[in-house]
């Protein structure tokens, strides 16, 4: 194959707005639109962060906010009193209804997939060294309300007439931990770890009730507790949104004007290679379009559900974080309905997983994505992936890596994770997924046949040519 080169970097962001003194009234003013109750300190640092190379961040500048009485930050716990409902049995479809002996059997690598008995020792280990896997972590606990609060206050605004929001919110985290829960169930170590209460699942996507409830079918259904129906795939709750017409963006209040044009940036590099457009909307529409939310908070970059839910795609943004524009456009690949490149059903032929170096509370990051819902469409593995995590990501210890590339590790290790520009292979995926309409795949695992040459194979050509159109690119 023709070796991978890097993608060209986004345009730079817009400069910093100018310093205002430290000493000067107006600063108050200025943090107090970064819409957060949290310390003076922090929303320095959020200057800070944003702005390094200002003459204002200075050592002797911040230790003046860090003598000011902080606002505290408290932490409400999950609501005691709220009871989930039972999971739904849904109609799982079989994936493999139809398809010829031979190709089942060229498939090894798919989801929910039990830990073997040497990697379950390794992730373990951690449990009885160094973390009690049992208990949830101050990040996790702070993570979950920032994520509660934010949730709320939109819904609050979409919905203002919603009854009960603040239930409905806590329910939905409520069905993420059993998702993250059956995952560890399923890998063989449930009864070891407590995941990670955070309210997110994979660290920046937001699952609806339905996402999770698929995902807690299947892998019941995996677990022998239930059989799967007989169903088209395309009820699958991940959805695409409209080819043909463009998506509706949509500014919250909280972003200022340098927000905007990040964002903007973000959209355009998406818009620049492929058919996708983008209408930036003054009013907020009714139903399906993105929301783009500023949560200064240091609890994440951003979060973004995955694939179009109804009635909005929120996606919050922290405006905290390097690569700011790669950020943008990560999130908003979520809602296009992409997933984290290194969960792919393959992903074991070019990263390695270094178990013992795993939070095991965070299994659910290093878990091999749902293979019923995601697919490849025949565009190969991508170290340069704008989807990918970085090395470190999920770790006990900071300093050592947590994915490791099987190919020419010394020059991908620097890679992987980049938030610089969208790779080649980002486009085509998007290409692919929104630029040729009435192209379709019958099953979702012709993606992972056709990067085994199978297209054109002899015996399953016939059945690929008729079943595997999109990813073989026969239309």
């Amino acid at each position: 194959p023709p070796p991978l080169r890097p993608p060209p970097p986004f345009s730079p962001a817009p400069p910093p707005p100018p310093w205002i003194g430290i000493s000067d009234p107006n600063l108050l003013n200025y943090l107090s639109r970064l819409q957060t109750s949290v310390s003076t300190e922090y929303a320095f640092n959020y200057f800070c962060a944003r702005f390094p190379a200002h003459d204002g961040c200075r050592q002797q500048q911040q230790s003046q906010l860090q003598a000011q009485q902080p606002l505290p930050i408290t932490l409400q716990p999950t609501i005691a009193t709220t009871t989930i409902s039972p999971i739904p049995l849904i109609q799982i479809p079989d994936s493999f209804q139809g398809v010829p002996s031979e190709l089942r059997s060229r498939l090894k690598h798919l989801s929910f997939q039990m830990l073997d008995d040497k990697d379950k020792r390794k992730i373990l280990k951690t449990c009885s060294r160094k973390i009690n896997c049992f208990e949830q972590s101050e990040t996790a606990a702070k993570k979950r309300v920032a994520v509660k609060r934010y949730e709320i206050a939109l819904n609050k605004k979409i919905q203002p007439y919603a009854f009960d929001v603040e239930r409905s919110v806590e329910l939905r985290h409520l069905r993420t931990q059993q998702v993250k829960q059956a995952m560890l169930r399923r890998a063989g170590i449930g009864d070891k770890v407590i995941a990670a209460d955070d309210g997110t699942f994979q660290d920046d996507i937001l699952l609806t009730e339905p996402q999770s409830n698929w995902i807690l079918n299947e892998i019941n259904a995996l677990d022998g507790r239930r059989k799967r129906d007989s169903l088209f795939f395309e009820n699958a709750p991940t959805q695409k949104w409209p080819t043909g017409e463009p998506i509706k963006c949509y500014f919250d209040a909280t972003l200022n004007s340098d927000d905007q044009e990040i964002v903007k940036r973000a959209l355009r590099a998406i818009e620049r290679n492929t058919c996708i457009r983008f209408e930036i909307v003054a009013e907020r529409p009714r139903s399906q379009y993105i929301h783009y939310i500023k949560n200064p908070d240091t609890a994440f970059c951003g979060l973004s559900f995955i694939g179009r839910v109804e009635p909005v795609n929120p996606i919050y943004l922290s405006f905290l974080c390097v690569d700011l524009i790669g950020v943008t456009v990560h999130e908003t690949m979520h809602a296009l309905g992409i997933n984290h490149q290194q969960l792919r059903a393959d992903r074991d032929d070019y990263v390695k997983v270094q178990w013992d170096n795993i939070n095991p509370q965070l299994y659910d990051y290093f878990a091999i994505a749902d293979t019923s819902q995601f697919t490849s469409y025949g565009i190969a593995y991508d170290y340069y992936s704008i989807m990918h995590y970085n090395p470190f990501v999920g770790g006990v210890d900071a300093n050592k890596p947590t994915i490791v590339p099987k190919r020419q590790p010394e020059r991908f290790m620097k890679i992987i994770g980049q938030r610089k520009g969208l790779s080649d292979r980002d486009v085509e995926l998007l290409r692919v997924m929104y630029c040729n309409p009435g192209c379709e795949d019958k099953v979702v695992y012709c993606g992972l046949w056709t990067l085994k040459g199978l297209c054109n194979a002899r015996s399953p050509g016939s059945w690929m040519k008729q079943n595997c159109r999109r990813s073989c690119g026969f239309c």
